[in-house]
């Protein structure tokens, strides 16, 4: 890269800035920052390193935001740390002030630069950032799936979070004499079958953003997969008490309430499926697949990252099967309390996620170290 400017000559600037001349990332970086000195006396600093670690790259500080004029990437490492007694609210407010004025030098001096937020909070900055240069466009596919998953790992944690918190810790204590096993139960399920997901999206994130790059395909619907992952969020957190159709103290209507939005979750798995499906097709037709099914022959079964994941999505249709079982109420009752059950979670979570996550981990960790 010819130009990295980093916006921001403290700790975390300063070090990024070591980092990146001892790479050889970019030919020249600049630092800017609004404290008189701080970046052209960081940029002097490690520019004398150059002859111990054998890089090339020119450093540059100033407080002028025309040092940062025609870099490629720009870093944003400037803003106010969160003190004692400040809450995150507190320093988000301070921050985007910061981001703020920063990106109107960014967009003045470097247009055509990708932007890099590293300041705190990071989400929300990065978020701003984006929002700045795209005022009108939908946020990018990857985010909003990868948002969705967030939200979905925060609201699946809030019964068990408010049974051991609110609950089990207190009794431990000696702080009340008993418990309500009824509700005990009932918040255990609540994260107990919306925990699937919480492993479960991350995969599928990957099955979506990834999977029809790797085979040579493309998605099949942004819109299609923005659908199903809110449907996801919306139906499977309130589904739990599937699991506790023979649970006497729960009145058979709210089961059956629960027996209908569990059978509504699986329609985002078949949207799943026939994304994914379509996506696969694309990349074997491409590929030079020919007839009905040749083109499952022409998917790069030769790639460990592709084949994993493969291998996952069709031991997670038979998952879907016995999940089927598992919500209808009348033959639940003939596998509960029987091994179908952890089979169940075996073939979704011990065996679809675990595939994949190896999967993933065959080209991302490589991606990371950048080595082969």
């Amino acid at each position: 890269m010819r130009k990295i400017a980093i916006v921001g000559a403290g700790r975390v600037g300063e070090s990024t800035a070591q980092f990146l001349a001892e790479s050889d990332l970019a030919r020249e970086i600049a630092l800017l920052d609004v404290r008189e000195g701080a970046a052209a006396g960081a940029a002097l600093d490690i520019q004398e390193t150059a002859p111990l670690f054998g890089f090339d790259a020119r450093l540059t500080g100033d407080t002028d935001p025309s040092v940062i004029a025609g870099a490629q990437l720009v870093i944003i490492t400037a803003g106010l740390p969160r003190k004692p007694g400040m809450s995150r609210s507190d320093v988000l407010d301070k921050n985007v002030e910061i981001l703020d004025s920063i990106l109107v030098d960014v967009m003045r001096e470097a247009p055509d630069s990708r932007i890099l937020v590293v300041s705190n909070p990071v989400d929300v900055l990065t978020y701003r950032a984006w929002r700045k240069e795209n005022p009108t466009a939908a946020i990018p596919l990857m985010g909003f799936t990868s948002l969705t998953t967030y939200i979905m790992w925060g609201l699946a944690s809030l019964g068990v979070a408010i049974l051991v918190v609110g609950i089990l810790l207190p009794w431990s204590l000696g702080l009340w004499e008993h418990t309500d096993p009824q509700l005990g139960r009932t918040l255990f399920w609540l994260s107990g079958h919306a925990i699937v997901y919480f492993w479960l999206l991350p995969v599928y994130i990957s099955w979506y953003m990834f999977i029809p790059k790797q085979v040579g395909g493309r998605l099949y619907s942004d819109g299609l997969t923005r659908f199903a992952f809110i449907l996801f969020l919306l139906f499977s957190i309130p589904t739990g008490l599937h699991h506790q159709y023979t649970d006497p103290g729960i009145h058979e209507g709210m089961k059956g309430f629960h027996l209908l939005l569990t059978f509504v979750i699986f329609y985002p798995s078949l949207i799943t499926a026939f994304s994914i499906m379509a996506a696969l097709e694309h990349g074997g037709r491409k590929a030079g697949g020919r007839g009905l099914f040749g083109w499952i022959m022409a998917l790069p079964w030769n790639n460990p990252a592709v084949v994993a994941q493969l291998l996952a999505m069709l031991v997670f249709t038979l998952g879907g099967v016995t999940g089927l079982v598992n919500a209808s109420m009348s033959v639940n009752l003939v596998v509960h309390n029987t091994a179908f059950i952890p089979g169940h979670f075996h073939l979704t979570v011990g065996t679809a996620v675990a595939l994949s996550v190896l999967g993933i981990c065959y080209w991302f960790v490589p991606y990371l170290t950048q080595r082969p």
